[in-house]
């Protein structure tokens, strides 16, 4: 999963992204693996649902925020809280 651990800067100073080890090639968008960081989980991920590349938005949102508030979304928090904050409305 896309997490800031994952990310990289170059000698240009441009972003890489890395740590592709779990990571795979499709041709079906729906993945069922439940890989990641739970801070960067989007809610189908966390739920066990299927899921697609749509889900990297979330995590990327989530990259953004610590980026813009120098803070780890969620630190801190438990799975299970995580959980009830992102998945229970």
């Amino acid at each position: 999963g896309l997490c800031s651990n994952n990310i990289l800067i170059d000698e240009n100073y441009l972003p890489r992204i890395y740590d592709f080890g779990i990571s795979k090639f499709t041709s079906d968008d729906n993945l069922e693996k439940n890989i990641g960081i739970s801070q960067y989980m989007s809610p189908e991920i966390l739920q066990n649902l299927k899921y697609d590349s749509k889900s990297d938005v979330y995590s990327y949102g989530m990259i953004l925020y610590e980026l813009l508030t120098l803070h780890i979304p969620f630190k801190d928090k438990t799975l299970s809280e995580i959980f009830r904050i992102v998945c229970i409305k």
